[in-house]
């Protein structure tokens, strides 16, 4: 990291960052990462699509990284996953 993270949740700036957020897709999950059978990210991108997130933590921090530049980063807590069904 070329500066470092300052953490906000301010709801108004949150919700500016969102809104011109790049859509994050399986293809761009695949474009980050490659592709693979990889358990951890495939539970981890359902849960973004089924909604199991607490929005009330939602914080987020810019940054610049010498890799990608510019960047956003974002946090929230999200229901655990299950690898075993009752």
């Amino acid at each position: 990291m070329e500066t470092p993270l300052e953490w906000s949740e301010d709801s108004t700036k949150l919700l500016e960052v969102i809104r011109n957020a790049p859509r994050v897709d399986s293809e761009m999950i695949n474009n980050i990462f490659g592709l693979g059978s990889n358990g951890v990210r495939e539970r981890a991108w359902k849960r973004i699509l089924s909604g199991h997130l607490d929005v009330s933590t939602l914080k987020y921090a810019s940054t610049s990284l010498k890799i990608f530049g510019n960047v956003v980063i974002m946090e929230i807590m999200a229901t655990p996953s299950m690898k075993n069904e009752i």
